[in-house]
């Protein structure tokens, strides 16, 4: 899947996500961009994590998940 489609993604069936990465950027991209209904466990490992790619990082995972996370 390339970058255009990615955008407005939903992935129902999925229910674990794992990133190995340099950097945070297209992680933040596709937490903003898409949709997992289904997503219980959410890994990352990053070689390098500015303090501003954290902030954005937290910021768009708290908007997918901060709400379910309350509730559990």
């Amino acid at each position: 899947m390339d970058w255009d489609h990615l955008y407005s993604a939903h992935f129902f069936n999925l229910t674990t996500l794992t990133f190995c990465v340099n950097t945070s950027t297209d992680v933040i991209t596709v937490m903003q961009h898409s949709e997992f209904p289904s997503l219980k466990e959410f890994k990352m490992m990053v070689d390098e994590l500015p303090c501003t790619e954290a902030e954005q990082l937290f910021h768009a995972l708290s908007l997918r998940w901060g709400p379910a996370l309350d509730n559990s």
